[in-house]
């Protein structure tokens, strides 16, 4: 007893010192029967930003392969939110808190694997079953171990008729007694979910909606009916609940309930009449208590015939995505790994996933002036009949828009904006759509810039700019620091030189990849001029950027590497020995040392792009992807709004993957291609309806494969 006494007396003073969080979990794995992967043990040892994921939705909730597919993505997302998943499972009488890739193909094929709730749980431990964790058994052991973010696609709740059958989810009761904040779509359509909303006041769950509105979402659809009592709108302000949950030790949980994807959500009048039918089937068959609500779930795929399959996929994969970044936010408030990357000027050492792409360049106002009127010979005295519109422009602001769109992460940002009513126009939209504005410098006396482009059915015809501003992008707006560890940092020709060879010279010095992005001409000449370009390790020109710089002659002793071309059609075989040529100039003139892959994208309109990827080992390989599927109809004039964001929007798309997963190159302009017709279909210059989940949906649903022209060692 003397000795207990001490142990607890000296646990409390480490708390203190070192954060209670770290001795309790060691203090705890040191006495149960827990099974830590590896991933996971780093991460409650070095106090990183964990999500927990149940297993329930993976053995019941979907058939294979549907359920591996879905594991292993919200896995991913986890990951490149810089948050570690942590998969609870049971298997050989063990409590599994993270799995392996072959322990997750093993529990999404199991067929007499069990549904684990906390009543279930040390069953299932001594009859050494296979089991999928409910919520109620997740958040158990999530909280035991000191895991405080949870994400999963719906909680349980009262039953419909439940005042008859007393058939109510242990979830509600685990909510609470159980401090861990559940993030999910709500409850689940086929439950009664106003007597669930006062059972959860009843037992002083806190309850908030993630949104706008206090709307509480009802799983397929947005919207239940019924409201929160609260919402929040940020990871910042979820964080804070929990972290004042937490401080306060009330001891029971939070439900943080993300209405579902607006692209993905099932029509909610066909939705309910499926689970009514499918309900009505489950009283004739006598299906009652565990078994309804797989049965019900799998009635409602068969008659919505898979859409509501899709649509469960699509919210388990955005509650993940939610819950990372809440995960990632209070892991900050509590002092944790993810504090120690904070900012950008003074951005400390890498930490493996946290740190975003650095983007530097232009931010600016574009005035778009649209016609279907040619503008050559009007006199002046007559205004002509068009379009005009107020949007957000600059290369390196609309690259950084379309990232954070499509990876659901915003990129650290290095740019100027004027003090007047335009810059701050600029900085509150960005801040609603999440980009991170820290460094984003307002000019006291500057201007916003602003480009006006003139558009004749869609295409550019002229264009006037004052980028005046631009020329405050000083050195001292990018330390060594800001630099330092970066998967990627991308200039774009807007940038002041003497700014653009300060970057190009920290990126060198840390062996960080280089991406100059070209926004003119004659822009792009001067940084080839300064040894920027030598020094880059990617560049995404467009071809009549290339024609401006390189004369022909200047081709001429360029070697050339064999090309295949036996999948292209006499257009494109044309088109790509054009440009081929200029894509093996940038590579011969990006001369630097370095273990990073040499990359060079040119889009080439229309037709698509070439990218061109030289190994450290010296493989080049070429790789041409079409524009559109063949599935999807080209774009007639009067579909495309504009053109101006297209390339910005290819840019962003591509960078969203490739900084991913490299080694996919033809996914990465897969999704590059989606991305720009996106942006040609509306008038802003990144299209609003870019988000990571309906862009990877949308990915999918595109058959097309990117075609390897070029595969050689090449010197």
């Amino acid at each position: 007893n003397e000795f207990k006494s001490y142990l607890s007396s000296r646990l409390d003073e480490m708390a203190l010192r070192i954060g209670r969080r770290t001795v309790q979990s060691v203090y705890c794995r040191s006495l149960n029967s827990t099974y830590f992967h590896e991933e996971v043990e780093d991460a409650l040892t070095n106090r990183k930003p964990i999500v927990a994921l149940e297993s329930t939705i993976i053995t019941h909730g979907m058939p294979y392969p549907r359920n591996l597919e879905m594991a292993r993505s919200v896995e991913q997302i986890c990951r490149s939110q810089g948050v570690v998943p942590a998969t609870i499972a049971i298997k050989d009488k063990q409590v599994k808190v993270g799995l392996s890739d072959e322990e997750l193909k093993h529990l999404s094929l199991t067929k007499n694997a069990v549904k684990v709730s906390r009543r279930d749980l040390v069953c299932a431990l001594a009859r050494d079953a296979v089991g999928g964790t409910t919520v109620s058994s997740t958040m158990l052991i999530a909280h035991r171990n000191n895991i405080r973010v949870f994400a999963t696609g719906g909680i349980g709740g009262v039953h419909r008729e439940g005042e008859v059958t007393m058939d109510i989810s242990a979830d509600l009761n685990e909510l609470g007694r159980t401090s861990v904040a559940v993030v999910c779509a709500g409850v689940k359509s086929i439950l009664d979910i106003g007597r669930t909303l006062e059972y959860l006041e009843t037992q002083g769950a806190t309850v908030v909606t993630y949104g706008d509105s206090r709307d509480f979402p009802s799983f397929f659809t947005p919207s239940s009916g019924y409201q929160s009592h609260f919402n929040v709108t940020t990871p910042e302000q979820a964080a804070e609940l929990i972290y004042y949950n937490q401080k306060q030790n009330l001891g029971s949980g939070i439900v943080i309930a993300v209405p579902i994807p607006h692209a993905h959500a099932a029509d909610g009048a066909s939705t309910a009449a499926a689970i009514d039918v499918a309900l009505k089937e489950a009283a004739e068959r006598g299906i009652s208590g565990a078994s309804v609500t797989p049965f019900v779930l799998g009635r409602v795929n068969e008659i919505t015939k898979g859409k509501s399959l899709n649509a469960n996929v699509a919210l388990v994969r955005n509650n993940v995505r939610v819950a990372a970044l809440i995960a990632r936010q209070l892991n900050v408030l509590e002092g944790g790994y993810a504090s120690r990357v904070h900012g950008v000027a003074d951005a400390p050492a890498h930490v493996e996933g946290l740190h975003p792409p650095l983007i530097i360049g232009a931010t600016n106002i574009d005035i778009v002036c649209r016609t279907e009127k040619e503008l050559q010979g009007n006199s002046g005295k007559d205004l002509l009949n068009g379009n005009v519109r107020f949007v957000k422009g600059g290369v390196a602001r609309n690259v950084a828009e379309a990232y954070l769109r499509c990876s659901g992460t915003s990129p650290d940002f290095v740019s100027v904006v004027g003090a007047d009513w335009m810059g701050d126009k600029i900085l509150e939209e960005s801040r609603k759509m999440k980009l991170n504005t820290s460094g984003i410098k307002k000019i006291k006396g500057g201007s916003t810039s602003i480009a006006s482009l003139f558009l004749l059915n869609g295409e550019v015809k002229y264009g006037l700019a004052d980028f005046s501003v631009h020329q405050f992008i000083t050195p001292d707006m990018v330390s060594v620091s800001a630099v330092k560890d970066r998967p990627l940092v991308i200039l774009d020709c807007d940038t002041p030189v003497r700014t653009a060879v300060h970057v190009k010279d920290l990126a060198v010095t840390s062996d960080i990849p280089l991406l100059i992005e070209p926004t003119a001409p004659q822009k792009f000449k001067q940084f080839v001029e300064c040894g920027i370009l030598a020094m880059a390790t990617m560049v995404t020109p467009n071809l009549t950027e290339l024609q401006a710089l390189i004369q022909p002659s200047d081709l001429l002793d360029i070697p050339m590497p064999r090309v295949t071309t036996r999948d292209l059609d006499h257009r494109e075989t044309k088109e790509i020995k054009r440009v081929l040529p200029y894509a093996m100039w940038c590579v011969n003139h990006m001369t630097r040392p370095t273990r990073h892959e040499k990359v060079v994208l040119i889009t080439l309109g229309e037709l698509g792009a070439v990218c061109a990827v030289l190994s450290p080992s010296s493989r080049l390989q070429v790789h041409f992807t079409k524009a559109l599927p063949t599935s999807i109809p080209t774009l007639s004039p009067d579909q495309i709004l504009s053109v101006s964001g297209a390339g910005d929007s290819f840019l962003g798309g591509f960078l969203s993957s490739y900084l991913r997963n490299s080694s996919n190159v033809s996914s990465a302009l897969v999704r590059g291609s989606y991305c720009a017709y996106e942006s040609l279909r509306t008038y802003d210059t990144i299209s609003d309806s870019l988000d990571s989940v309906s862009v990877d949906e949308k990915v999918k649903q595109w058959d097309m494969n990117t075609i390897i022209i070029v595969d050689e060692i090449f010197k």
